[in-house]
């Protein structure tokens, strides 16, 4: 299906980058839809078409001319509905690219980001080449593990259907007579905001000096993560008590198998009162080592092709009902960290100790603030926030943001008074 637009703004890069982005897609595309930057949405919404020319639709309906900053270009980009499949746009040193989240994930996005950023290469692709061999990931993920640890995979998905089935009931019974409650698609969504900061350089130096001063057991990803939490919370944001992180799945491919299709999933990890930064740390480990994930994410593709096939198969369209669930009380937190995808690596700057790399991630729900978190080459911890301009202010955002990019922040009590700020939150 296609999904909500992705916005990438990187630099200082080519001043010919996006003069020659067309033929740089062409050559990637060339390959065959297993690499996934031809996909074309069809007419139905739920199947894809291939092209090798996606530099036909390429050409960016935006217009950042004039912008010279990363959060200039943010600030006019995001919250515009895509007009391409990928587009590619250029200020500057500024290169700006939109893909729809539904032909791949952020494996794919650092591929195009470096394609884009490099001089020429045959494949489009920057070497080493990627070798997708599978475009059912989540079947063929599963299939592995049924053949391997059978009774543990049966054994989780017993127990989340026997969770989930209470809750599910209600809603296929509201799906079967079209009066499931109709939400505005994120991807349709208007008036989104992002806010881009960059830490200091070398504070990821900083981060593992104190951790190894103070004995304190977690990653570094870890304690960024819940630093940034706090901060927020200590703004003023009333967020959840749980944060979600966006968890790679890849490791559960059977071995030599590779994809650059979505192959990631949500996981929730307790943030809230009394989470320290060593049970910040075995929560997301645990996480994304459980095979649990992988069959809820299995579960969930399962629901959604089901409710489709419901919605095709009845004679009466989709219809709104009265007393539609009300928004949440919290804001959601979602990080996601993208500093080790393979391909990041491969992006070429023109002045690398001057690299910047924002990307806005499609917020779940209008309730929702995501962020993207980067740690670059030098060492400086890049964050770009979205979220719909309602749920809070931009500076809230930013300059909780920039307190979470200190030792201080880390330094401070486990369980800091909330800050009374007012308007945080709209």
């Amino acid at each position: 299906m296609t999904g909500a637009p992705v916005w990438v703004v990187i630099g200082p890069v080519r001043d010919d980058a996006g003069s020659r982005a067309g033929e740089v897609l062409d050559r990637m595309a060339a390959l065959g839809p297993r690499f996934r930057v031809g996909l074309q949405p069809s007419p139905d919404a739920t199947r894809w078409n291939f092209t090798e020319k996606p530099s036909l639709s390429a050409t960016p309906t935006f217009d950042i001319s004039g912008c010279t900053t990363t959060q200039e270009i943010l600030d006019r980009v995001v919250g515009r509905p895509p007009a391409a499949p990928i587009s590619v746009g250029q200020a500057g040193e500024h290169l700006c690219i939109c893909i729809d989240h539904g032909i791949g994930d952020s494996h794919l996005l650092a591929e195009i980001v470096a394609a884009l950023s490099h001089t020429e290469a045959p494949n489009g692709f920057v070497d080493p080449l990627p070798a997708p061999t599978i475009d059912k990931p989540v079947q063929a993920a599963i299939s592995h593990y049924l053949k391997s640890a059978p009774r543990q995979v049966i054994r989780q998905a017993v127990s989340l259907a026997t969770t989930a089935w209470s809750r599910l009931r209600g809603r296929a019974d509201d799906v079967a007579r079209g009066d499931e409650p109709i939400a505005q698609a994120v991807g349709e969504a208007q008036g989104y905001r992002a806010v881009f900061v960059k830490s200091v350089p070398e504070f990821a130096d900083e981060l593992r000096a104190w951790r190894d001063a103070t004995k304190t057991r977690a990653s570094v990803t870890a304690l960024i993560m819940l630093s940034i939490y706090r901060a927020l919370r200590d703004a003023g944001i009333p967020l959840a008590e749980f944060c979600e992180v966006l968890i790679d799945l890849r490791r559960f491919l059977p071995d030599e198998a590779e994809t650059l299709s979505n192959f990631c999933t949500v996981a929730r990890v307790h943030a809230g009162a009394g989470t320290s930064y060593e049970d910040f740390s075995a929560q997301l480990r645990a996480r994304a080592e459980s095979t649990g994930t992988l069959v809820k994410l299995a579960g969930y593709a399962a629901l959604a092709r089901a409710f489709r096939a419901a919605r095709r198969n009845r004679d009466q369209p989709r219809r709104a009902v009265v007393g539609s669930p009300k928004p949440r009380s919290t804001v959601q937190l979602t990080i996601s960290d993208i500093s080790k995808m393979p391909a990041v690596a491969k992006a070429a700057w023109t002045r690398p100790a001057d690299a910047e790399t924002a990307v806005s991630l499609p917020p779940g729900s209008s309730s929702h603030l995501s962020i993207a978190v980067r740690v670059a080459g030098n060492g400086s911890v890049e964050a770009t926030a979205t979220f719909a301009a309602a749920l809070v202010h931009p500076d809230t955002v930013k300059n909780a943001l920039l307190r979470a990019f200190t030792v201080e922040n880390l330094s401070a009590a486990q369980e800091s008074p909330r800050s009374a700020v007012k308007n945080a939150v709209a």
